[in-house]
């Protein structure tokens, strides 16, 4: 068993646990996280756009396999998301993971996250007051860096 701490635009600024058999492995984190979403709001014939940061909190759950490359393990991993502001979804990413001690890892995930209901709950959320459309708010893409610490 290890803690995690997470920090970037994939997991947000986490913290959780995570349990390893080998090279396959089960994490939760929970913590903040912002998310970005471009945005077009129709008012009878004009158009007004814009872009928004959503400071959110997120649950993250992950289950993930690695190789053993050389000095760091490649991995892949998926697993569930929970959103404040875009509700559940799915994600996916390539991880690298590496030893800083024996104890001490450090990790890099670059991945995608998918949530089927995201523009609808935006739309609720934050747009009631008008038809609004996003450029593809339900899927959230980032990088995050990660350091875990072995207790067991």
């Amino acid at each position: 068993m290890a803690f995690v701490a997470q920090m970037g635009w994939y997991h947000g600024a986490a913290v959780g646990a995570e349990v390893r058999w080998g090279n396959l492995g089960l994490r939760a984190s929970g913590g903040i996280n912002l998310i970005f979403e471009s945005h077009m709001t129709r008012y009878v014939s004009d158009g007004v756009g814009g872009s928004n940061l959503h400071l959110t909190l997120q649950a993250n759950g992950d289950g993930y396999v690695f190789v053993d490359v050389g000095a760091v393990d490649l991995g892949l991993s998926a697993g569930y998301r929970f959103n404040s502001k875009l509700g559940n979804g799915a994600a996916a990413a390539l991880e690298l993971r590496g030893r800083l001690s024996a104890e001490v890892g450090l990790g890099m995930s670059l991945g995608l996250a998918y949530y089927p209901w995201g523009e609808e709950r935006l739309v609720e959320s934050e747009y009631p007051e008008g038809d609004t459309s996003f450029d593809y708010a339900a899927v959230q893409a980032g990088l995050s860096i990660s350091l875990t610490y072995d207790v067991d």
